[in-house]
Formats: C-alpha cells, structure tokens, sequence
C-alpha cells in the first residue's frame, strides 16, 4: 500500500506541475499577443500624428468660487464673486450664480445677483443674465438682463424691469442710468403706482 500510495503522490504532482506550466504558458502567450497588438497600436498612433501635423487643442479653464475685483474712475471698489467662471478668452470670462458689490460712492453699495453673466475684464463690462436684482438701500431692482460698466459706472437692460421701494413700484420695457447711477431712465410701457407714505 504505501508504494501504490507513493505512486500516487508523485502522479498527482507531476500532473499540478504539468498544469502550472501550462497555465504560466497561456498567460506567457497572452502577455505577448497583447504587446504586439499595443506595439502595432503605438506605431499606428505615431504614424498618423506624423501624417497630422496640425493639432486642435480646445480646453476650458473653469475657476470654482471666484473673486473679480477693480475700481471706477473715481477709485470706488467692486468686487464680483462667483460660484463658477469659466475663461473663454485672454480676460473673458462666462460667470454662474453671480454676486456682485458694487461701491456707488464712499457710503451707498450696490448689491448685485444673478444666475449667470459674462465679465469683460479688459473693458471692464458685466453682462447679467437671468434673474437679475440690483438691491440699492431699500430699493430693489428686478430685470431679466443688464449690462453694467463697472468703470463709467452706468447700467443699462434691454428687457422688462421693475423698480420696487417700500410700497411704490415702477416697471418698464427697458432701463438705462446716467450721472454714476444718480438717476435712472424707465422706456417703454412705463407704469408707476407710488405710495405717498413712504
């Protein structure tokens, strides 16, 4: 019994070592097919970039939580923070959930928000888009649009605008500022309701 036991052992071994080559061997072969398919793939990718020579590289630098800052023409602060800002250009910049102050003069500030806008640092022009409101002492300025020179200090919109103060209220098609924001100009289907108490 124990030189059939013997056999038996040196059998089963000789058939583990036997499957353990054959294993290393498949993998041995797979390794190199897969090489040669990479190395054909290298060659392949270097010989069309040699054919290519002109390459399209398009990338955007996206900036989370950003801060433009600057001064009017007569030193005023402003500082614009964003939750996104995306660079289209050298100092273009497309803006995402936008709020802005804006210091009017030493004592009145000029709260800005909007869901997105586009900043023109070189021209220093702030475009609002969507939802846009303008909150100046207890005056609050909704618009769907506006463009403001943060330099010049003028603000302009193209599309309906409503001027609430208290209980008074004043909408219109379009808007425009003059003399540093000092006085504001309502165009288009101009509807006022003013409450005498406030």
């Amino acid at each position: 019994m124990p030189s059939s036991y013997k056999r038996r052992k040196k059998i089963w071994k000789s058939v583990y070592l036997l499957i353990t080559v054959g294993i290393l061997y498949i993998g041995y072969i797979l390794i190199k097919s897969g090489y040669i398919n990479e190395k054909n793939d290298i060659n392949v990718t270097k010989k069309s970039l040699k054919d290519n020579k002109k390459f399209d590289l398009k990338y955007n630098i996206i900036l989370k939580d950003s801060i433009f800052e600057g001064v009017s023409k007569n030193l005023n602060a402003y500082k614009i923070k964003t939750e996104r800002a995306i660079k289209e250009s050298n100092n273009k910049y497309k803006l995402d959930i936008i709020n802005a102050i804006y210091n009017v003069n030493q004592d009145q500030t000029l709260i800005i928000n909007a869901k997105e806008g586009f900043l023109d640092e070189e021209s220093s022009i702030l475009d609002l888009k969507n939802d846009v409101k303008l909150f100046f002492d207890e005056i609050i300025f909704n618009t769907n649009d506006a463009r403001i020179d943060l330099v010049n200090k003028n603000i302009t919109g193209h599309s309906p605008a409503t001027l609430l103060y208290k209980n008074s209220s004043i909408t219109s098609d379009s808007f425009n500022t003059k003399d540093e924001n000092n006085i504001i100009i309502f165009k288009g289907n101009v509807s006022t309701i003013i409450d005498l108490s406030d």
